[in-house]
């Protein structure tokens, strides 16, 4: 992809099965009248409700294909970022890698955080869930733990690079029970190692 464009692809094969108290809309979560910190632990309930969904490491049930916005963190802004959760309320992010195994970021992920820090910075009142997602291979619990770090360590970063409150980010892993990508190759692989956000309040 080239510099602030989106490519849109299939969300793959995320249960709805379990969601029982929310609901999707283009991606965006809605619950009701629940606002503020309240509305982020829902949120975050929601999609580790996705992920209990598939605790048992086989296939996730299928659902009927929607679209969402994927940047590549290597190239895209911040404002086509927000742009796209304006309008859809959740994106996919490539292009923040972590060390093989681990929770640390790879320096090369450095401009990717700026971006980030410069889309919450514009936006003030944006609240978010930070997703992480892993690939099949290993452990399913052990690819969960993994994420769940892997998003804290994005959360941490945030915080402490560009002063975000941590009231604003919610950090979540569902490893590998939602891909977007069907196959066991590496750019299958690839694809499903990824962060989502997914807009909590606050962007208009």
């Amino acid at each position: 992809m080239t510099a602030q464009t989106m490519q849109h692809i299939p969300t793959g094969r995320m249960t709805t099965g379990c969601m029982t108290k929310g609901r999707m809309s283009k991606g965006r979560m809605t619950t009701g009248r629940i606002r503020g910190p309240a509305l982020m632990v829902v949120v975050v309930g929601l999609v580790l409700a996705l992920a209990g969904c598939g605790t048992g490491g086989g296939a996730v049930p299928a659902m009927p294909a929607s679209e969402v916005s994927m940047f590549d963190m290597r190239q895209a802004g911040a404002e086509s970022i927000a742009q796209a959760l304006r309008r859809d309320g959740r994106v996919v992010l490539l292009g923040l890698d972590f060390y093989p195994g681990g929770t640390t970021l790879q320096p090369a992920s450095a401009a990717a955080v700026r971006t980030l820090g410069a889309l919450l910075a514009a936006n003030p009142d944006l609240t978010l869930a930070v997703v992480a997602h892993t690939d099949s291979l290993g452990e399913f619990y052990t690819n969960k733990r993994l994420s769940e770090q892997r998003a804290q360590a994005l959360v941490d970063a945030l915080m402490r690079q560009h002063a975000v409150a941590p009231t604003r980010l919610a950090a979540s892993g569902v490893g590998s029970a939602a891909p977007i990508a069907a196959g066991t190759g590496e750019e299958s692989r690839a694809l499903n190692r990824r962060i989502e956000l997914i807009v909590v309040d606050g962007l208009r």
